[in-house]
Parts: C-alpha cells; structure tokens; sequence
C-alpha cells in the first residue's frame, strides 16, 4: 500500500520512527525551514495560516500533489493528515504504524478521531 501521513506542524518536533510520517511545515511562507514539506508551493494558501491553521497544509496538498510524490493515477493511494502533538493509535498509547494502517485500510475508507462529547456548544468549547 503506498500511503503518507503528514504530520502538520509549525514547529520542531521528533517526529515518529515509523517512515510512513511526512513532517510538514504549515504557514511557512515567509518563515524559518526546518527542512520539511512546507505549504507553500505553486497555488498555495500559506500566508493566510493565522486565518486557517492547517488547513493551509491541506489545500496545498490538494492544489499541489504532485510536489509531495502523490500519483494522480494511483487511486488507491492512501493520504493521512495529523498534528505534531496528536497522532492515531493503534490502542494503548502506541502510535500508529503501517502495518496497522494497512490493516485497517483493507475495509475502510476513511478513518478519524473518535467521537467526544462536549459540555457546551461547539464555537464555545473550541
């Protein structure tokens, strides 16, 4: 299974053994390298970072997959996205790795975070 998981961040950090993690810069136009994947290719949305987070990350993958080694005519080609501070686990505090994700992969199409409740409305809470 080909597959990355980039990890947005906007700073340093240690990122996970497992070679299925892409550290990735977001907002980084106009800002330090630290010799990541950086947001801030062909049509990119990186100056506006302090307005959509990672989400500048996400377009830019989108607009760009090329620039990441994402092939157009692999449908099959699996793109994960998470936070240097919040990654998916396989249980019991272990980080995800390939092995799983490709376990899991094999009857599901999209994974995410497990559902919370929250004691107010979300704009509130967040």
């Amino acid at each position: 299974m080909n597959a990355k998981v980039f990890v947005f961040t906007h700073v340093p950090f240690t990122l996970p053994k497992d070679e299925i993690y892409v550290p990735f810069r977001v907002g980084a136009a106009s800002k330090d390298d630290f010799g990541y994947q950086r947001d801030d290719h062909g049509n990119n949305i990186s100056e506006k970072n302090h307005m959509y987070s990672e989400l500048t990350g996400i377009y830019d993958i989108w607009k760009n997959p090329d620039a990441f080694g994402i092939p157009a005519d692999d449908p099959d080609f699996v793109i994960g996205l998470c936070h240097y501070r919040r990654y998916f686990s396989e249980g019991g505090g272990k980080i995800m790795t390939r092995p799983y994700l490709e376990e899991l992969m094999k009857d599901t199409d999209v994974v995410t975070s497990d559902r919370i409740e929250i004691p107010n409305d979300f704009h509130t809470y967040y």
